[in-house]
């Protein structure tokens, strides 16, 4: 996502808050979010119920976690 919700606001403490709350709100807005196997599937945590969740994978390096799968079902998101 680009534009001026998502760039560095500078190095204050409330404008670095701003870009939290606004990048949650449009987390929460989202109908799907598609995310690479890794700890950025986090923010898939304050997603509504009932969201879809996809989760990329490469078959090289695999270890078995699920991530998306596990946070899917704790927040009741189809994966």
């Amino acid at each position: 996502l680009d534009g001026p919700d998502f760039a560095w606001k500078g190095p204050d403490e409330e404008a670095r808050k701003q870009v939290a709350v606004s990048t949650i709100r449009k987390i929460q807005e989202a109908d799907v979010m598609v995310g690479l196997f890794g700890a950025n599937l986090w923010n898939s945590l304050v997603m509504r119920s009932g969201s879809i969740l996809v989760e990329l994978k490469a078959p090289y390096g695999y270890c078995g976690n699920e991530n998306g799968r596990t946070l899917s079902s704790h927040n009741h998101l189809s994966f």
